[in-house]
């Protein structure tokens, strides 16, 4: 198993003995795409697989935050923000800076 994912597994368990809910609902979206991932390749996943999920899920939110801010939906916009965070914590530290 992956550093990533021993490290969401951990901050599962942080999120639930907090009542964190935003950063529960985030965590559990990665692990069940990482769990998506992993039956598409039918097998482990990789650090750098692991990775370009997470690069993904990034990409994607940027998309969404651009779409709701030029509809002024700021509200989902400012959801979408901080759903970017929490992946981009788990993307390794070189890499948030050169996506966004």
């Amino acid at each position: 198993m992956n550093t990533i994912s021993h490290s969401l597994d951990a901050a599962l368990k942080e999120a639930l003995k907090a009542r964190d809910e935003l950063r529960l609902s985030v965590i559990r979206m990665i692990k069940a795409s990482l769990k998506n991932k992993e039956i598409e390749k039918m097998g482990t996943l990789a650090d750098d697989d692991v990775t370009s999920v997470l690069s993904t899920m990034a990409k994607q939110r940027r998309e969404s935050i651009e779409q709701f801010t030029s509809a002024g939906r700021n509200d989902l916009a400012e959801k979408e923000k901080k759903e970017l965070e929490v992946i981009q914590s788990y993307l390794p530290a070189h890499l948030p800076t050169l996506i966004w």
